[in-house]
């Protein structure tokens, strides 16, 4: 499992990690170098390294975007790796995953003439074996094995470093959702593109439950995310350089959810979650006037 090369390196992040979720860290860490980011009130591990791995406790949950911006800096500073490939702390993956995933962005890279930002492979949810897709944007056909998307995923998406330097860090007042979709729209606007390998496949687990409305299917997130995903959506809707499609069809989306959400099984506790996060989205905006 020894990697080829140590032009890359992982950056896996954590949050409360069980018993096996941190033996797979362990696992991950003999054979990768990178970093490993904890966002745990109460640390996972007592020391500086695991394995190959450097290790950073931040000690509370700071949130997605600032963990992965510790991890980038830590290795940008190091100055051994020129790409960084993205885990969580359950992401389970071929030993060959990570070099495959590296090497696609250098093909791909190589097609957009130095112009691809971020690249992710496409997602198998593994509650059902069924590969992901949005209800709401059609797949563009893939030319190459590479499809255009800003929606990507971060478990398994692989990043030059550079391209922080040209495009900037995560926006960490995200905190969870919509940061790399962000990011891939910030980069878009700079010319750059993102988008899916169609020749790699990884599992991940979408949202908690799944509901099938017709041939629609309905994921539910954790309570809590709503709350980022209905304020983080207001905070985008005024960002000049984010896509009016992404406007108006996720904001289709977020408003049918506020409708028929209080009626599903525990869709009442994730409505509430809306509510706050519309309310502290418009606030946000108020003070930012």
């Amino acid at each position: 499992m020894e990697s080829a090369s140590i032009d890359f390196a992982l950056i896996i992040v954590l949050f409360n990690p069980d018993r096996m979720e941190i033996e797979n860290v362990k696992h991950l860490s003999g054979a990768f170098y990178g970093v490993v980011v904890d966002n745990s009130p109460v640390p996972a591990f007592q020391c500086d390294t695991i394995g190959k791995m450097k290790y950073k406790p931040l000690r509370h949950n700071a949130g997605i975007a600032k963990a992965q911006n510790e991890g980038i800096e830590i290795l940008r500073k190091d100055g051994k790796s020129k790409y960084i490939v993205f885990f969580d702390q359950d992401s389970e993956f071929s030993d060959s995953y990570p070099q495959s995933i590296v090497n696609e962005y250098i093909r791909i890279n190589k097609l957009h003439d130095d112009k691809l930002s971020c690249l992710g492979p496409i997602i198998i949810d593994k509650g059902d074996g069924e590969e992901y897709k949005s209800a709401f944007h059609k797949v563009p056909a893939s030319e190459k094995g590479f499809v255009s998307k800003s929606e990507i995923i971060s478990s398994g998406s692989c990043f030059s470093i550079k391209r922080f330097d040209e495009i900037g860090m995560f926006d960490e007042r995200l905190f969870i959702d919509f940061v790399d979709t962000e990011w891939c729209f910030r980069s878009e606007a700079l010319g750059y593109v993102c988008g899916q390998t169609t020749n790699l496949k990884l599992e991940h687990k979408v949202g908690n439950r799944k509901f099938h409305l017709g041939r629609h299917i309905i994921l539910l997130s954790a309570p809590f995310r709503y709350y980022y995903q209905y304020r983080n959506y207001l905070q985008l809707l005024f960002r000049g350089y984010v896509p009016k499609s992404f406007k108006f069809y996720r904001g289709v989306k977020h408003l049918l959810r506020w409708f028929y959400f209080p009626f599903l099984h525990g869709g009442f506790a994730r409505w509430k979650y809306m509510n706050k996060g519309i309310l502290a989205g418009f606030s946000e905006l108020i003070k930012s006037k």
